[in-house]
């Protein structure tokens, strides 16, 4: 039919003139509405080659690479389109994405760090750093990105939880648990304290709780900020010492939030146990 004869006309165009890259995108398009996105990806290169400052030409070609598993290829291609579209952030998540697809984790995160210069902290940009980090193994710095994410958005309890839950995951129950309290102290207002502890309690243990909260009453004693039965109790409680290369380790484990409420929680906790 009519398209049948447009093919034609456009291969015989090709043929005639080499340079046209216009030709050859078109023809890519007729080759993908065929379905045959190999002979689709070899104009589309062609025309990508022919004009490297056309935008879509070149988003096409990279798109189809990265689909046809040739990473390298789409990996030029976008980094090429981002020296003559330096204002176009979405490149660089392009670009993450095909260095995450390569398995390069590291490539794929600086992708993501420049990403976040024109976008600022995102969730989505920060939850895929997060996996990343996950899969180098690198726990410590995938907990920092969510605590961005906590301090961007100090009244939004979520990201708490999912620190907390990045914690357990990785087996950090000192800090799992130090999460946990918090999650209690800015939930103060909604929460039954007693039965909040008791949850505490029974999910992380008599004695990691008590090491946690008397931890942090011990390293604020001098700024009588808890009740003096509260500072005597916890002042019982032996907390070794604990430095690793010159850090308090100890240091870590001190709890943020509403010292009143922690005090309460203090009560709660000592009729318990």
């Amino acid at each position: 039919g009519k398209q049948d004869a447009a093919f034609d006309l456009l291969q015989q165009a090709a043929a005639i003139d080499t340079s046209s890259a216009v030709v050859k995108y078109n023809l890519a398009n007729y080759y993908l509405h065929l379905k045959k996105p190999q002979l689709a990806y070899d104009c589309l290169k062609e025309a990508a080659e022919k004009s490297p400052d056309n935008y879509w030409y070149n988003v096409m070609a990279a798109n189809l690479a990265q689909n046809l598993g040739d990473a390298e290829q789409a990996i030029s291609l976008i980094r090429r389109m981002i020296e003559y579209n330096p204002n176009k952030p979405e490149l660089n998540y392009m670009l993450a994405e095909v260095y995450a697809q390569k398995g390069d984790f590291q490539q794929a995160i600086d992708a993501y760090d420049q990403l976040e210069q024109s976008m600022g902290v995102v969730e989505p940009i920060i939850l895929q750093k997060v996996k990343l980090y996950k899969a180098l193994k690198q726990d410590e710095k995938a907990f920092a990105e969510v605590q961005r994410l906590i301090d961007a958005h100090p009244k939004d309890i979520t990201y708490l939880i999912l620190l907390g839950d990045l914690y357990l995951d990785s087996k950090q129950w000192n800090l799992a648990c130090k999460t946990a309290i918090e999650y209690i102290l800015d939930r103060n207002r909604t929460t039954n304290l007693k039965q909040a502890v008791k949850e505490l309690l029974d999910d992380f243990g008599e004695d990691r709780v008590v090491f946690m909260i008397a931890n942090t009453v011990q390293y604020y004693t001098y700024e009588d900020w808890f009740s003096k039965e509260n500072e005597k109790w916890a002042g019982e409680i032996d907390i070794p010492e604990n430095f690793n290369r010159g850090i308090d380790i100890n240091s870590r484990y001190i709890i943020d939030g509403d010292v009143s409420i922690l005090n309460e929680v203090v009560n709660e906790l000592r009729t318990m146990i």
